[in-house]
């Protein structure tokens, strides 16, 4: 949990309490994929995709499509260089859906 106060103050008013709020980090499956694939996406061999099939539950055809959504989500929201693609490539070539070669590793 976490506490955050909102000030404000300018050079014509003093110092004022604007509100609070608390807030709770909560463990996200998605994000933590996201990032993963982000970070490893480029180098990940069939045993590693087998291994985050299981991890993160993605046996069935729903659960993959629910994640892929989320996962997209996610990763819009990582700050991420703009050149950068699923395949790891920094040329801007070969643009794929997010994680489309997980799934294909993964059926395969």
């Amino acid at each position: 949990m976490v506490s955050v106060q909102a000030y404000l103050c300018s050079e014509t008013t003093p110092l004022m309490w604007m509100g609070g709020a608390t807030l709770e980090y909560v463990q996200d499956d998605a994000q933590d994929l996201a990032e993963h694939l982000i970070i490893h996406g480029h180098c990940l061999s069939s045993t590693d995709h087998k291994e985050l099939s299981s991890l993160f539950r993605l046996g069935q055809e729903s659960s993959r499509w629910a994640m892929d959504r989320r996962a997209a989500l996610a990763v819009a929201n990582l700050d991420i260089p703009q050149n950068w693609n699923v395949l790891g490539s920094l040329s801007g070539e070969g643009e794929s859906m997010l994680y489309g070669h997980f799934i294909k590793e993964m059926l395969d």
